[in-house]
This record gives C-alpha cells, sequence and structure tokens, in this order.
C-alpha cells in the first residue's frame, strides 16, 4: 500500500523532535491497540557506505490499523509544514557552548532523514521539499562513510538557502577536502554559516576561495583557533549579511577577518575585555539593532580578568540589549532602547537609563540578588514596562517584599501599571507562594483599565505550588495564560528569556 505509514518508524519518535512526536501521539491515540511489542527494531543503522533510506519493514497487523489512521488524510502542505516546524532550528551553537561531535547516525537516522523512512508517500514529499535539507552540519574529521548522506543531502536541498556548520578539528581527514570544495562552489546559497576552530587547526584553501554571498545573511566564529586564522576579507562580497556571532573563550578575538561592521545590525560575542566589544560597538554604532554581550561568566561578579574602558558610545539605533555584566552600561547612551536583559547587579542600570533617556516595555533580570528596595526604585523608574522577567536569588524577606510592591490596592498608585507578562524564577524555593497568587489576583481582578496582565509564567526549584498552584491554574479557567515548570525545565524556560 504506496501511502500506508510504517508503525515500525512512528514508533520510535521520542528521540525525534518534538512536533513529529506529537504525530506519534495522535497514532497511538487512535490505534491503542499498536504497541512497541508489534514492531521491530530500526531498519535504518547508523553509517551506510550506500544510502539507502527506502527500506522500511512492513507488518500485517499494524498496517491494517495504519490504513484507516487520520495522519494519512493529512494534505501534503499541512504535512510539509509540520516536517519543517519539527526540524531545529538552523545550525546554530549557544555563544557559551562548543560543537559537539557530529556523529554519522544522528546525521543519517536523524532529521530530515526520519521523514523518507515512514512512508512512500512522506518519502516523496520530503524529496520534494528542499527547504528539509538546507541544513548540513559537518566536521573535518568526517569519514568515508558520512559523504554519500552529505553529497545526497546537498543534491536534495536542490536551490535553497543553505544553512551551514563547520567545525575544523586536529586531524583533518582527507575525505574532508573534496565535500568542502563542493559546499565551497555553493556559498552563493549560503543564507548562514558557523565556523568552529579547534586549536590552531588551519582552514582548507578551499575556503579562501570563496565567491559572491549574496544570500549570506548570518555568520559566527567560535573556538580557541578563531585568533589564527590567515588575513582573508571573507564577506566582501556579502552585501546582506546582518548578524556576527563571535564566540570564544578568554581573550581570543579575529584579529585577520575584516567585517563589513557598517551593514550589520546584529551583534552576539563573548570577550573578557570590555575594550574589544567597545571596538566592535563603535565599528557598527549607527546600524547595530540588537545586541547581546558576553564577558565569559554569569553572576553577580564580574569576571577577574575583565579589562575596563573608558568612553562614551551612542547606540541611536539600539532597540534590544542583553548584557552579562552591566560594567559596560557606564560607557554607552541608548536612547532608542525598549528591552533590556541584565545578569547579576543592577546598580549601573538606572544610572544609564537616565543617561539614555529610553522607555523600556521589556526588562529581565536574570541571577539578581539585589535588594528588593533596589529593584522597586528601578521599577518606578520604568513605567511603560509591559513584560517583567525576574529571576530572583534573594532570601523570602526580600522577595516578599519585591512581590508585595507590585500588588495592586485600592486609591495607591500601581507599580508598571502596563504590565501584561510577569516571567518570575524562584529557583532557591525561598518565595512565599501564597503571597505571590496574591499579587497575580490583584492584577487580574482589578477592572479595566488596570487590567493588562495577559501571562504569568512561575520557574520554581523542586518543591512544587500544590494548593497555591491550584488557584493560579484556576485563573486559566478565566482567560490567563498561566505557566508553572519545576526544576530543570524552569531552569531552561528561563536560559529562553536570552533568546525572546
Amino acid at each position: 500500500m504506496p501511502n500506508e505509514l510504517r508503525a515500525s518508524t512512528l514508533l520510535q519518535l521520542p528521540q525525534c523532535p518534538p512536533m513529529f512526536a506529537l504525530l506519534r501521539t495522535i497514532f497511538l491515540c487512535q490505534n491503542p491497540g499498536v504497541r512497541k511489542s508489534d514492531t521491530t527494531q530500526s531498519s535504518f543503522p547508523a553509517g551506510h557506505a550506500q544510502i539507502d533510506d527506502t527500506h522500511v519493514p512492513s507488518h500485517a497487523k499494524v498496517t491494517e490499523l495504519i490504513a484507516s489512521s487520520r495522519i494519512a488524510l493529512l494534505p501534503p502542505e499541512i504535512l510539509c509544514q509540520i516536517f519543517l516546524t519539527a526540524l531545529p532550528d538552523p545550525p546554530k551553537i549557544p555563544i557559551h557552548s562548543s560543537i559537539g561531535p557530529l556523529s554519522s547516525s544522528e546525521r543519517i537516522t536523524g532529521d530530515p532523514w526520519v521523514f523518507a523512512r515512514v512512508c512512500q508517500r512522506w518519502r516523496a514529499l520530503a524529496l520534494a521539499s528542499p527547504n528539509l535539507w538546507a541544513s548540513i552540519a559537518v566536521t573535518t574529521v568526517l569519514s568515508e562513510r558520512d559523504l554519500p548522506a552529505l553529497y545526497a543531502q546537498l543534491q536534495r536541498s536542490k536551490s535553497a538557502g543553505l544553512d551551514i556548520l563547520l567545525k575544523f578539528q586536529q586531524g583533518q581527514r582527507r575525505s574532508f577536502e573534496p565535500f568542502l570544495s563542493t559546499l565551497a562552489g555553493q556559498c552563493h546559497r549560503w543564507r548562514s554559516i558557523h565556523l568552529e576552530f579547534d586549536g590552531a587547526c588551519p582552514a582548507p584553501l578551499a575556503f579562501y576561495a570563496l565567491g559572491p554571498m549574496p544570500r549570506l545573511k548570518r555568520v559566527c566564529f567560535s573556538g580557541r583557533g578563531i585568533s589564527n586564522l590567515v588575513s582573508y576579507d571573507f564577506f566582501k562580497d556579502a552585501p546582506n549579511l546582518s548578524e556576527v556571532v563571535l564566540s570564544s573563550p578568554g581573550d581570543f578575538s579575529i584579529r585577520n577577518i575584516p567585517l563589513p561592521w557598517a551593514q550589520l545590525t546584529r551583534y552576539t560575542a563573548t570577550y573578557s575585555d570590555e575594550a574589544t566589544h567597545f571596538g566592535n560597538l563603535s565599528a557598527a554604532s549607527n546600524s547595530l539593532v540588537e545586541c547581546d554581550i558576553s564577558f565569559g561568566s554569569h553572576g553577580p561578579d564580574p569576571p577577574p580578568e575583565l579589562v575596563r574602558h573608558g568612553g562614551s558610545l551612542t547606540l541611536l539605533r539600539l532597540r534590544r540589549l542583553v548584557i552579562t555584566h552591566s560594567v559596560l552600561l557606564d560607557s554607552l547612551v541608548t536612547p532608542a532602547l525598549q528591552d533590556l536583559h541584565v545578569w547579576g547587579g543592577i546598580d549601573r542600570v538606572l544610572p544609564f537609563l537616565h543617561n539614555s533617556a529610553c522607555a523600556l516595555t521589556r526588562l529581565a533580570l536574570s541571577m539578581c540578588d539585589t535588594a528588593a528596595y533596589n529593584i522597586i526604585l528601578l521599577l518606578r523608574h520604568t513605567p511603560s514596562l509591559k513584560t517583567l522577567c525576574i529571576d530572583f536569588l534573594g532570601p523570602t524577606t526580600e522577595s516578599t517584599a519585591l512581590v508585595s510592591a507590585l500588588v495592586i490596592r485600592p486609591l495607591a498608585e500601581p507599580l508598571c501599571s502596563h504590565l501584561a507578562s510577569i516571567s518570575w524564577g524562584d529557583r532557591n524555593d525561598a518565595m512565599d507562594r501564597a503571597g505571590f497568587v496574591d499579587m497575580v489576583v490583584s492584577r487580574w481582578r482589578v477592572s479595566a483599565p488596570l487590567r493588562r496582565l495577559r501571562f504569568v509564567g512561575l520557574y520554581l526549584g523542586h518543591p512544587r505550588m500544590k494548593g497555591h498552584g491550584r488557584r493560579l491554574r484556576g485563573l486559566a479557567d478565566e482567560g490567563m495564560d498561566v505557566v508553572i515548570l519545576n526544576g530543570r525545565k524552569g531552569t531552561q524556560a528561563m536560559d529562553n528569556w536570552r533568546e525572546c
């Protein structure tokens, strides 16, 4: 049956992205008689000398059930959108991480290969969707058996824009050179490129013979070897390059690679000295809209090796600023700033806002152990806030005072009266849960026009909310969007504030 879904593939989907796992859940709900014991193990083992992703064993018992499944009736347009949504983001690496090993098993049995193994219909749709194959991750120590999969993926991407991730490692193999030359020949299709250099590993000669890159928008350099790059203007023919990510530990920086600073709108970088950041920001001062600045560490205290820099810099177009220590705020003026995210202490934030004369609509404070009085003072000077995110590390007394200040009381001037979203981190489980719920209720039950709150997120350590959680979730029945997460999930949600 050409359009039947293969349960032996669907039942392996917990290792796949969430959207694709959703299809598995739908299938099992509609077909409760299907169990994992009804299927065999994966039929596509890691690593193939020849790419053969067409063979999937069928079973008479599950075939009869799958044929009537509603999943088989999904229109191709919806299926294609699900495929694209299920894929991970283009190959990006968080600026505080290194690229992990890229195994052939992950590449051959993972995205997007798994879509072509469910049924003939899905395979045909996957092969007809070039964007599904447009994210390519490769390391210089790849083996010969990886090449067929990479060449097949490049061919299936057709003319789609490519998101490339390359890791240059010691012990480079000859098998990498031919594929890199082929990939370099497609540089006119590159949409984003991430390059990580391990130690003193040089970039192959093919990489220094790139042509025009009219579609390139994002470039990322990382690793300790970036300071060893041979002088070369990679991006002289990249007119649409607008985002640069410079991620390297310590004081390693790109010295020999000129960047088109005047056209950049997004800057993300990790350097331990303020002077390097200041110099880069100065070069792009007339164009930057978003900045994510890290000094290589998080927390209330600055890194011990931080090198201070004097002077002042005005960024006229900057609307979003993320900074892991507020020391650089002494040197910046940002009159158009709307979104500020700061780690650790906030002593410099209020003078910075005063000098910039900006109107914040979003404020995020991560790993904040500042006294409640200082936070309340800051909030009183940001009346236009619509989104407030606080990861508070202070004791219960300080947390209680901060929550109490946000309560809306009759005949009293409310603090941050425009708040539509409150996200609160209580990883130390020191907050008065009842007081927090009372604060939320006071902002939800208040009459218009003060009733603006629409979202509440609470991210806890390990203890659960119990009765207070039921009160908070009860507001969801009245139309509020409520999220309560514990442990690791809560920590991950707070980490995502940086990407908002």
